[in-house]
């Protein structure tokens, strides 16, 4: 009986790992755990039954093979670690400092009630509305920006959902939707600059580009930035030219209000001057006798079109003419390096204006 029991127990356990070996054995295992415990079911299969194996015997072997199974464990466990290594090191995000980026954007993020930056890009003016979404696809917020002016454009949230309420922190989604005279259409929601630094959530790397949390899975393209200029302080003393020059008004003091700009031919424009969420504060008109070709300027006095003088803060401006837009671009020295809310800019010796490093265009 006993005998006969200790057979039946063979015959399963035989039985049971064959199924299961079957099923996981490894082409490259030459005498690993499968190898090893088919000799142990062999050897109990064909013991002598009138001189069985002695059970501390049995128990020895099942150690060795237990001891086995955890080296085993142990390998699968220092390959899937390697693995893991060699993949985060072919993709260390940290390599994409520095460097110059385009990518889609459309994503925010909410740390302790506060939202970052979503990013969108107009084609023509147009009249924009933001729908925000959460994790699951449903909508959070739309928000209606109004008529908004083509080029590069934030978008300002304050973290609260339709209701008022702030929304759990996480990451959001949202879609842009623009009517540029033909109904509403989605638009371009992409964010180009230099990568400033490398931040996480959870367990996804983003890339920080103007502020805006970009995933590297989404870029469009990469190029580095020449050696001499890969960070803010290679500019100083160099002359560089920025598309989109700045203002800075500190203690009620416009720095570098006198805006220039360059015409064709003499014509009436409008000078729209931008706060840093791109709301127009205030507009001014010159007549055509007031304009000549090339070179022009205008003072900025720091108020707005109520007659207010403008809070602390970083200004833009954009000039429009009865064809499209003047160009604003300015060619000047670097003297300096000024930071502004967190964020640093360069400073132009003559004029006095600030520009950030993303505007640069050319270098000598």
């Amino acid at each position: 009986m006993t005998i006969t029991a200790s057979n039946n127990f063979v015959n399963t356990m035989s039985t049971s790992y064959t199924s299961s070996a079957a099923e996981n054995r490894e082409s490259d295992d030459v005498l690993g755990r499968d190898a090893f415990l088919e000799m142990l079911v062999a050897q109990l299969q064909n013991q002598d039954p009138l001189n069985p194996m002695e059970g501390s015997e049995f128990s020895a072997q099942l150690a060795q093979f237990s001891q086995l199974e955890q080296l085993m464990n142990l390998n699968d466990t220092m390959l899937s670690m390697k693995d893991a290594f060699e993949n985060s090191s072919s993709k260390d995000v940290t390599n994409y400092i520095g460097k110059e980026v385009v990518g889609d954007v459309d994503s925010m993020s909410v740390k302790n009630g506060t939202a970052s930056q979503g990013y969108y890009t107009l084609p023509n003016p147009g009249e924009v509305r933001v729908e925000i979404y959460d994790s699951n696809d449903n909508i959070v917020k739309a928000l209606y920006l109004g008529q908004r002016d083509p080029g590069s454009n934030p978008i300002q949230w304050d973290g609260t959902d339709g209701n008022g309420q702030l929304v759990p922190d996480g990451i959001y989604t949202y879609s842009v939707a623009a009517d540029m005279g033909a109904g509403y259409e989605e638009v371009s929601t992409t964010v180009a600059g230099i990568v400033e630094g490398v931040v996480y959530s959870g367990d996804t790397a983003f890339l920080v580009v103007n502020g805006i949390w970009l995933n590297p899975d989404s870029l469009l393209q990469i190029k580095d930035v020449p050696e001499e200029a890969s960070s803010i302080i290679g500019y100083l003393g160099k002359n560089v030219t920025s598309s989109s020059p700045l203002v800075h008004v500190d203690n009620g003091e416009v720095i570098g209000g006198r805006l220039s700009f360059e015409l064709e031919n003499s014509e009436s424009v409008i000078v729209g001057i931008y706060d840093s969420s791109q709301n127009l504060i205030r507009t001014i008109g010159i007549p055509a006798t007031g304009t000549t070709a090339g070179e022009n300027l205008v003072e900025w006095d720091g108020l707005d079109n109520d007659g207010q003088m403008a809070g602390e803060g970083i200004y833009s401006y954009k000039v429009t003419t009865s064809t499209g837009y003047a160009n604003v671009s300015l060619s000047d020295n670097v003297s300096g390096i000024k930071t502004v809310g967190g964020s640093q800019f360069l400073v132009f010796d003559i004029s006095g204006r600030l520009a950030s490093v993303s505007s640069i265009t050319s270098v000598n």
